[in-house]
């Protein structure tokens, strides 16, 4: 049984009808030897994961595709030792496995400890001025896309639909 954590819907591993997730993000298994599943995108201009609690945006379809599968809709086989967290891929495991490493990296501008999860490149643009990511509707600027795509979703919830 695979179930999908936008929807909250359980599909068995056999051919279904076509689930759809959003107004842009249909899902439909696909018959024969891989059973893989299919994600159809109504709009190939909206790469925006349509998860309201994910703000991933992407550049191509084929990569939104792949995470609505791998992240949002695929079964949790691999499960951290250390506190129970389950992914749907061994990489997804291995990248979390750094959330319980002790090993510290200092950054050289404000002297901030950080864990080896963070990317410390990521990091230092906080202290660069370039901003690249602009709000069409504000003209705000932010350093990740990531915040954009929430400012957008709170502060202009009203212009989105």
């Amino acid at each position: 049984m695979i179930s999908c954590s936008f929807s909250g819907l359980k599909a068995d591993r056999a051919e279904g009808p076509a689930i759809k997730l959003s107004e842009n993000v249909t899902i439909r298994r696909r018959t024969g030897k891989g059973k893989s599943l299919f994600v159809y995108l109504q709009d190939q201009s909206n790469l925006n994961c349509p998860v309201a609690t994910c703000t991933k945006s992407f550049s191509s379809s084929t990569f939104l595709k792949a995470h609505i599968r791998k992240v949002h809709y695929s079964e949790k086989k691999h499960m951290c030792e250390v506190c129970g967290a389950s992914f749907t891929a061994q990489y997804l495991l291995r990248r979390h496995s750094a959330v319980h490493a002790t090993e510290r990296v200092q950054c050289p501008v404000c002297k901030k400890m950080l864990s080896l999860r963070t990317n410390l490149a990521q990091h230092l643009r906080s202290h660069s001025d370039t901003r690249r990511h602009e709000c069409v509707s504000c003209g705000k600027r932010f350093l990740r896309s990531s915040t954009l795509k929430v400012h957008l979703k709170t502060a202009h919830k009203e212009a989105m639909t």
